[in-house]
C-alpha cells in the first residue's frame, strides 16, 4: 500500500468517517428546526411584520406628502 503524503491511509480513514458522521448529525438537527417550525406562528409573526410595515409606509406617505402650497413656493 503506498503512503498518503499528509498520513497513513489507515488513520485517515477513521478521522473521515467521524467528520461525516458529525456532519451528517448537524445536517440532521438542521433540518429539523426547519420542520418543527410552526406554521400558525410563521403565518401570525409574518402576518404581524407585514402590518407593522403597511403602517410604517401610510406614516411616510403622510409626513413627506407635499401640498399645494408647498409646491407653489
Amino acid at each position: 500500500m503506498r503512503s498518503h503524503p499528509n498520513g497513513r491511509p489507515s488513520e485517515k480513514v477513521p478521522n473521515l468517517k467521524l467528520q461525516t458522521e458529525t456532519d451528517e448529525l448537524e445536517l440532521q438537527r438542521t433540518l429539523q428546526q426547519g420542520v418543527d417550525t410552526d406554521l400558525a406562528e410563521a403565518v401570525t409573526k409574518f402576518a404581524m411584520a407585514q402590518a407593522v410595515y403597511q403602517a410604517s409606509l401610510a406614516t411616510i406617505a403622510r409626513i413627506i406628502q407635499p401640498t399645494l402650497v408647498d409646491f407653489l413656493q
